[in-house]
């Protein structure tokens, strides 16, 4: 995180990982996946959500196209592949990274907010997981 090491977003709890395009994404936490979607067009990406064994729903977005590993209903681990970073195209025109965010049970689906309008719902703040995360991955 270049500006804050307790909040990687800039406008509500969310984290922007800034990396290359093809950089491999991993599931932070095991669970189900909610859905898997390739990119259709969007300036978001392919993207996917996930129901973690902890309840809460995890999204990443801004991957590239033809790149999701992992479907509807499949039961993934933490650390498993499920993407890899896209183009600026896939990230809203802005560099190349990967968004993840967290809602807390009992959310069963992410809202379509962005931005600023993301405020009024109950994302977590995702650094913790993605600390521990990132300790626990192999060297």
């Amino acid at each position: 995180c270049y500006q804050s090491q307790t909040n990687c977003h800039h406008d509500y709890n969310a984290a922007d990982i800034f990396a290359p395009t093809g950089t491999t994404v991993v599931a932070a936490r095991g669970g189900t996946v909610v859905t898997a979607r390739d990119n259709d067009g969007s300036s978001v990406g392919s993207r996917v959500t996930i129901k973690g064994t902890d309840g809460n729903l995890y999204y990443y977005t801004h991957m590239g196209n033809g790149t999701i590993r992992v479907g509807a209903g499949d039961i993934i681990t933490a650390g498993q592949e499920i993407g890899k970073v896209g183009t600026r195209a896939d990230a809203v025109g802005t560099d190349m990274h990967l968004h993840f965010d967290a809602l807390p049970p009992p959310a069963t689906s992410r809202p379509g907010c962005s931005g600023a309008s993301c405020r009024s719902y109950p994302f977590i703040n995702v650094q913790p997981v993605l600390t521990q995360s990132f300790n626990a991955l192999p060297d």
